[in-house]
């Protein structure tokens, strides 16, 4: 597997009951010479109280989940573009060879780091709906089944200032703007993920969130809690991928970091969601709730 990046941590309780989260090398490193003295301190909000008699810790991946198709790391893969000192190029991680490119010099994301916590992050821009230097990645050959599951972390940064929307993920099929900001029916701007309708979420804020969106079921969680849904889903499977634009990588592009993208081809278990989400959290200092 690829270098791990966290360490799945299994804990017992006296009845025998399990739970399973990721946390970060360094607060595996607290467990492991601390004896679990800095469980208090890691244990993600949906999980609490749990008190555990026995704990185990084993090196963890994303893609030790089965059907994991994407995964963008802005601490990994990353080519900086020696004439511009942006970002060319994004390469995928979980083995598929995917490789997201800008489509122009004009257009490359910017590498910024301890951009969400410690973790690095490429910084997207957009000045208007279709500014037509808006920082934009896209990986024409990425194909994906409807019944996907994608996590994002992200921080929206400009409020919506000059924008009418803004999309964090798209591809080119319908529905395409995956998961995006925009006006909401009653006014302002909220989350938004797109199933066969859009999906209103809650009111957007620009704090760093761990995103998951369900296309299967048509959830949107927000740092693990449900925000929106069910709704009811297509069954357009993806076609291409674009990280910080509309489907046509030309408009509603986002402003704000984005610091990694995660994309399986089937619907997590609950608590394989947790894992993935309790590594993101961990990893960029995102609390779960």
């Amino acid at each position: 597997m690829p270098n791990p990046v966290g360490y799945k941590l299994t804990a017992t309780d006296a009845g025998l009951s399990t739970i399973q989260f990721v946390v970060s090398l360094a607060a595996a490193m607290d467990f492991a010479t601390s004896g679990g003295v800095a469980w208090a301190s890691n244990l993600p909000a949906p999980l609490a109280p749990f008190v555990p008699e026995k704990l185990q810790l084993d090196q963890w991946a994303p893609t030790d989940i089965a059907g994991c198709r994407l995964w963008l790391d802005a601490d990994s893969g990353v080519t900086i573009d020696g004439a511009t000192g942006n970002v060319s190029s994004w390469t995928d991680q979980s083995g598929t060879g995917l490789v997201l490119t800008a489509p122009a010099a004009a257009r490359q994301p910017s590498l910024v780091a301890a951009a969400i916590g410690p973790g690095s992050a490429l910084q997207f821009t957009a000045a208007t709906d279709a500014d037509p230097n808006s920082s934009v990645l896209t990986g024409p050959g990425f194909t994906g089944t409807d019944a996907a599951m994608a996590f994002i972390v992200a921080q929206e940064t400009s409020g919506m200032a000059t924008l009418t929307a803004s999309t964090m993920l798209a591809d080119t099929n319908t529905p395409s703007s995956r998961l995006s900001i925009a006006s909401s029916f009653a006014g302002g701007y909220v989350w938004q993920i797109e199933v066969t309708t859009p999906l209103q979420g809650s009111a957007i804020d620009t704090d760093p969130h761990v995103f998951c969106a369900d296309y299967s079921a048509g959830n949107l969680y927000i740092d693990h809690a449900l925000d929106a849904g069910p709704s009811s889903v297509g069954t357009s499977t993806w076609d291409g991928i674009v990280v910080g634009g509309d489907p046509a990588a030309t408009s509603y592009g986002f402003n704000g970091y984005i610091a990694e993208v995660i994309v399986f081809d089937s619907i997590l278990s609950s608590s394989d969601r947790l894992l993935v989400e309790s590594y993101l959290a961990s990893r960029y200092d995102v609390t779960l709730t």
